[in-house]
């Protein structure tokens, strides 16, 4: 279980070292610093640097938190276990799974990657995609945003790295959807006039007009799509080594489709071309479909 210690702002790193040296750490399974990385302008280079998720404070993991409270004793600096209703208690659940999610094996978040549609960023890349918080403020320049997250029993606003590598007005987004959208059904349809066409010369007169009078009474004019199956990304079916293609079911990139990068037990990673440049975007699989073209 984690339990957080809370030490001098800055001097986070010195006490957590002090407490290696003096500390008995049998009955402490780990000691660290949740860290974020972010990118700085030093000059004209931008640089990584790596900064204290939570300043101030130490985590430790450990399921005999009163040895551990004695042995704080032997660190001279100010350590204070935290309290919850005036008793030493763990942290909550979904508040460890929230920093097993988003640390690496270093404690580090790392920068995470997305792109900006109006006031709604969605993240392409990176950990910020499995968070269980909100993006309360973007800035771009500095590339780092603030995420609101449930930590010591309160919400919080926790600061991470972020880079927007592209910014579209929502008005020009919608826009370019629309034509998109129209661009793939006169596609979907002249791949169909053509269907056709290959149909009428290789049968008969006879059995054409036949066909075109049943075909004409059951779908309309532009909507079959004879050579298209569509199969739910829940249906685990697809082979290792298909060129994938998917439909977007829901969110704002609804309608479009892309072509299937990664595939994960929950998720799936594709590529979509937003105004022509390959983004490489993650959804749920009930939020996709794959499409299957023989």
């Amino acid at each position: 279980m984690f339990y957080v210690i809370q030490v001098m702002t800055g001097e986070e790193r010195d006490i957590m070292n002090l407490c290696r040296i003096h500390m008995d750490f049998s009955v402490i399974e780990d000691m660290f610093i949740p860290l974020y990385a972010r990118k700085k302008k030093f000059k004209d280079e931008w640089k990584e640097v790596i900064k204290p998720l939570f300043p101030g404070y130490i985590f430790i993991d450990t399921e005999d938190i009163v040895t551990v409270n004695e042995e704080l004793k032997k660190v001279e600096k100010f350590t204070k276990i935290l309290k919850s209703a005036d008793q030493v208690a763990p942290i909550a659940p979904e508040e460890e799974r929230f920093l097993r999610t988003v640390m690496d094996e270093s404690y580090v978040v790392r920068v995470s990657r997305g792109i900006l549609i109006g006031q709604q960023v969605i993240v392409t890349d990176g950990v910020l995609k499995d968070v269980p918080g909100r993006i309360t403020k973007i800035n771009r320049h500095k590339r780092i945003c603030n995420i609101e997250v449930k930590m010591f029993g309160r919400y919080t606003n926790v600061e991470v790295g972020l880079e927007v590598v592209k910014k579209y007005s929502l008005e020009e987004f919608e826009d370019w959807k629309r034509k998109t959208l129209a661009e793939a059904l006169e596609k979907a349809n002249a791949e169909l006039r053509d269907e056709l066409d290959k149909e009428e010369k290789s049968e008969s007169k006879v059995a054409i007009e036949g066909e075109k009078k049943s075909e004409s009474e059951s779908v309309g004019e532009g909507e079959k799509k004879a050579d298209t199956y569509e199969i739910s990304a829940s249906d685990n079916v697809v082979k290792n080594g298909e060129n994938k293609s998917v439909r977007i079911n829901s969110g704002i990139f609804k309608g479009l489709t892309g072509t299937l990068l990664e595939e994960g037990k929950d998720k799936v990673k594709v590529s979509i071309k937003v105004f022509d440049t390959p983004t490489a975007i993650e959804f749920k699989k009930d939020e996709v479909s794959y499409l299957y073209y023989v």
